[in-house]
């Protein structure tokens, strides 16, 4: 039996994908299809909410986390090597529709932060710390600090 596989519609803007509310946790998973000769990628994005139930189920006594500690232990173990990234960002800076227009390569845009005060330091985009820039021989460097210190100096995000 052959199949005639063809694309009825593709679409690359996330924000035209009416699958979900904007702030709705998704979870994307890529595969990679095998056909004959031919390969291609394929990524399934969902929402949490839809997914919930059907995970839900697996979370019992058949599930290989379910009652096994010592898989679970081996899970959460190997989640501690996974790559995040990790940002240090200054606080936005409000700008006109004018002055965005009209910046030029070599124009400076002042970015209204106290240098003594802390930055925020996110882990996948969400704050945790508070540090500063520094050098650590000839590259930069963050130098954590203590984080009820940096609320002092500046407005901690909630």
């Amino acid at each position: 039996m052959q199949t005639a596989p063809e694309v009825v519609r593709q679409e690359s803007k996330p924000q035209l994908v009416r699958g979900a509310a904007p702030a709705s946790t998704m979870v994307v998973v890529g595969f990679e299809v095998l056909l004959g000769e031919e390969i291609a990628t394929a990524t399934l994005c969902m929402p949490l909410s839809t997914l919930g139930p059907a995970l839900e189920s697996f979370v019992g006594v058949g599930s290989p986390l379910g009652g096994n500690n010592e898989t679970a232990a081996l899970v959460a173990a190997g989640l501690m090597d996974v790559p995040v990234q990790v940002t240090m960002e200054f606080p936005p800076v409000g700008l006109t529709s004018h002055e965005i227009l009209g910046l030029q390569p070599g124009d400076v845009v002042p970015l209204r932060h106290p240098a003594a005060s802390p930055l925020i330091v996110s882990a996948a985009g969400i704050p945790f710390q508070a540090g500063v820039p520094g050098r650590r021989g000839n590259r930069l460097a963050c130098l954590i600090v203590d984080t009820q210190e940096a609320e002092e100096n500046q407005p901690w995000p909630s």
